[in-house]
């Protein structure tokens, strides 16, 4: 219910208090949004994109948003655009930015972070089998089955 969310989305901007709870809430905006609004941040309706299917859409936004991160930093970015790489075919442009991939530090929770581990792992064994390095894609979907429990 897209009504009844936007009324929990304007009350929590009027509570927020971090950086951190301002970037979930500018992202909830996006969410409610699909598709893109010209009040939202483009790298925010990049991961409205990503999280509708809509892969090929979100790259553009998503590359942006990598550029402005740090490629070891921990809050995913690159992880984002690497997943929709690796749906769009795009496995070799994806695979050296989950290679660089940092885990976060403990007790770290950025807004994005659920959306970056452990599905960094999933996408590095993807990119890395069609790299041809079966061997190591074998070993980062052993990390990820770990990790995910029963997400999978």
């Amino acid at each position: 219910d897209r009504n009844q969310a936007a009324g929990w989305l304007q009350k929590a901007a009027a509570e927020q208090g971090s950086p951190v709870a301002d970037r979930l809430v500018r992202l909830c905006g996006a969410l409610l949004a699909p598709g893109g609004s010209s009040v939202q941040p483009p790298e925010l309706v990049a991961v409205a994109l990503l999280l509708e299917g809509r892969f090929a859409d979100a790259v553009p936004g998503l590359k942006a948003l990598a550029e402005k991160s740090s490629p070891t930093s921990p809050d995913g970015a690159s992880v984002l655009l690497a997943w929709a790489l690796v749906e769009t075919g795009r496995f070799r442009e994806a695979l050296p930015l989950l290679e660089t991939y940092g885990t976060p530090p403990a007790g770290f929770e950025e807004p994005l972070a659920n959306l970056s581990l452990p599905r960094v792992f999933q996408l590095r064994a993807v990119a890395l089998e069609k790299a041809g390095r079966s061997r190591e894609a074998a070993e980062s979907r052993e990390v990820f089955r770990k990790l995910a429990g029963n997400q999978t």
